[in-house]
C-alpha cells in the first residue's frame, strides 16, 4: 500500500465514490503502526508536522505549514484539506481510535454530509473567514476549533474498547516498555514526594492513585502539588478536572505554587491571598508576570488543562470529555479532585454502592483509555469524620484499613492508596503526614512528613532521599 498517495484520501475522502475504497485503506492504516519511516518528501514533512503540532502556537502554528505549502504545487482545495488534516491530527503516529470513529462518520450516510459540511465552513474559516453564528471567525485556531467542535459528536468519544492480544504477538510491545524505563527513569508518572517514587518507579498509564483526607486536610493541595510536578518538572500533559474548585481558584493556586519554582530567585513566592484579592505589591506584580508569562510560552513544560465539573456530570461523561480533548494532545495524566462527587450512572442504590460504582468506573478509564493505551488517573476521596476522630484519639496519629469501611471498593479498585492527616499539632509546625495503605507492588513504604508552605499552597519533602534525586533528576526541590 502506498500511504503517501492514500493518507489524505483514507481519512477524508472527497465524494461519495471514495467512501468504500476509504475504508478499505483505513483497515489497513488501521493494523499498522505508521510513523515517518513510512513518508518522504514532502509527505514526510507534512506527517512529522503533523506528528509533532501541539496546542501551544509558539511550538508550532499554521504560517509554517502555510510557508511550506506556497512553494509546493497543490491547488488551492488541496492545500485547505492539508490544513485541516494537520489541524485536527495531533499525535506522532494516526490513533487507531481517532481514525476509526472518524470512518465510522464517513461511511454513515446521515454523518457523511454533516462532517463535509463541517469541513467546508472551517476551510473558509481557515482561508477567507466565515460568519458563524454571532462571531466573526478567522485563521488557523478558529478554524480548528470549529471543525473540532462540528464533528465532536461524531468521534465516538464515549467509545469504550480494551486491549485484547495474544501475549505472543506483544513481546515487540513489552521489550519498548522495558527499554524505555530502563532508558528514562522519567518515563513513568512522578508525585514530587521522593519515598513513593522511589519506591514505585513512577506510576504507569492504566493505574489508578487514591489520595485520601478528612475535609480540608490537603487533598486538593496535595492534587495540585502533583499535577505541577508532571506538567513542568516531567512535561507531561496533565488533565485536572474539579468539582469543588472554581476554575479562577485553581488558575490562581497553579500560579502561586508556580512562582516558587527555583530559577525565579524569589524563596518567598507570589502570596496567594493577595493575589485572590487583587492586592500585590508593584514589585509583586512584576514577579507575577515573569510567572505566567513561564507558564504560558515556556515549551519545555507540558500542557496544563483545567476542566470545573458539573456536579450531575458522570465517569462517562468524563471519558467523552477526554476524549474530545486527547483529539489536541495526548493525555498522559487525570488529577481527579475529587470522583466522589461525580454522580452515579445507577444512582439509586445507596451512596457506598454509588460510591463504588464511580470507582470502578475510574479504574475502568485508566486502564482502557483511547483504545486501551491507558493513562494515569490520581483521585482524591475523603475520609468521614468518625475514622478522623480515631485518629485523632490515637496514640500512633494513623490510619488503619477501617477508614474505607464504607467504600470498600475505593481499596480494592485502587493501584495505590496513601492518606493526608494534618492534627493540630502538625498544622503548627506546618506539616502534614503521609501513609501508605496498598501498593499493589507489595513493597511496604514507611509513614513520613512534609512540609507546607501556606503563603503559596505548596507541599516540599522534608526528609531528601539520595537515591531518589540522582535517578530521579530534577523532580525535587526542598
Amino acid at each position: 500500500m502506498n500511504y503517501q498517495e492514500t493518507l489524505l484520501s483514507s481519512i477524508i475522502p472527497r465524494n461519495q465514490a471514495e467512501k468504500e475504497e476509504c475504508l478499505v485503506n483505513l483497515k489497513t492504516i488501521l493494523k499498522s503502526k505508521i510513523t515517518a519511516k513510512n513518508f518522504s518528501g514532502h509527505y514526510r514533512f507534512l506527517f512529522e508536522t503533523t506528528a509533532i503540532q501541539s496546542n501551544r502556537p509558539s511550538v508550532l502554528d499554521m504560517s509554517l505549514l502555510t510557508a511550506y505549502l506556497d512553494g509546493t504545487e497543490y491547488t488551492e482545495a488541496q492545500k485547505t484539506e492539508i490544513k485541516i488534516l494537520f489541524a485536527t491530527c495531533s499525535q506522532q503516529s494516526v490513533a487507531p481510535d481517532k481514525v476509526e470513529a472518524l470512518s465510522k462518520a464517513f461511511l454513515d450516510e446521515n454523518n457523511y454530509s454533516n462532517f463535509s459540511s463541517a469541513l467546508m465552513t472551517a476551510g473558509e474559516i481557515l482561508t477567507q473567514g466565515k460568519r458563524v453564528g454571532k462571531k466573526e471567525l478567522k485563521g488557523f485556531v478558529d478554524a480548528k476549533r470549529y471543525f473540532l467542535d462540528s464533528i465532536s459528536s461524531l468521534q465516538g468519544a464515549g467509545h469504550e474498547a480494551y486491549p485484547a492480544d495474544a501475549l505472543s504477538k506483544s513481546m515487540d510491545l513489552f521489550w519498548d516498555s522495558y527499554n524505555e524505563r530502563k532508558n528514562n527513569p522519567n518515563s513513568g508518572i512522578l508525585t514530587g514526594l521522593p519515598q513513593i517514587d522511589l519506591t514505585s518507579g513512577g506510576f504507569r498509564p492504566g493505574e489508578l492513585v487514591t489520595l485520601c483526607a478528612y475535609s480540608g486536610e490537603g487533598k486538593s493541595q496535595m492534587m495540585k502539588n502533583i499535577a505541577h510536578n508532571i506538567f513542568v518538572r516531567q512535561g507531561k500533559n496533565v488533565v485536572f478536572a474539579t468539582t469543588e474548585m472554581s476554575f479562577g481558584e485553581v488558575m490562581d493556586d497553579f500560579v502561586t505554587i508556580h512562582s516558587l519554582e527555583p530559577f525565579f530567585n524569589n524563596p518567598q513566592g507570589i502570596p496567594d491571598k493577595e493575589v485572590r484579592k487583587g492586592s500585590l505589591k508593584p514589585e509583586e506584580e512584576e514577579r507575577l508576570k515573569e510567572v505566567t508569562a513561564d507558564l504560558k510560552d515556556n515549551i519545555q513544560y507540558g500542557i496544563l488543562y483545567l476542566i470545573q465539573m458539573p456536579a450531575d456530570n458522570t465517569v462517562k461523561d468524563l471519558r467523552e470529555k477526554l476524549m474530545y480533548l486527547n483529539n489536541e494532545f495526548k493525555i498522559d495524566v487525570l488529577c481527579m479532585d475529587y470522583g466522589a462527587d461525580l454522580k452515579a450512572e445507577d444512582y439509586h442504590k445507596g451512596r457506598t454502592e454509588e460510591v463504588s460504582q464511580i470507582m470502578r468506573g475510574l479504574k475502568d478509564l485508566a486502564a482502557t483509555f483511547n483504545d486501551g493505551q491507558g493513562l494515569v488517573v490520581f483521585n482524591s476521596h475523603q475520609i468521614n469524620q468518625a475514622s478522623r476522630t480515631k485518629v485523632e484519639n490515637s496514640e500512633t496519629k494513623r490510619y488503619d484499613f477501617s477508614f474505607l469501611a464504607d467504600a470498600v471498593e475505593t481499596l480494592r479498585s485502587s493501584d495505590f492508596l496513601f492518606w493526608i492527616l494534618r492534627t493540630d499539632e502538625f498544622e503548627k509546625m506546618h506539616e502534614l503526614k503521609i501513609g501508605v495503605s496498598k501498593f499493589r507492588g507489595g513493597e511496604r513504604i514507611p509513614d513520613f512528613m512534609v512540609k507546607e508552605y501556606y503563603r503559596c499552597n505548596k507541599i516540599y519533602p522534608m526528609l531528601m532521599q539520595e537515591d531518589a534525586t540522582k535517578k530521579f533528576k530534577g523532580v525535587y526541590d526542598v
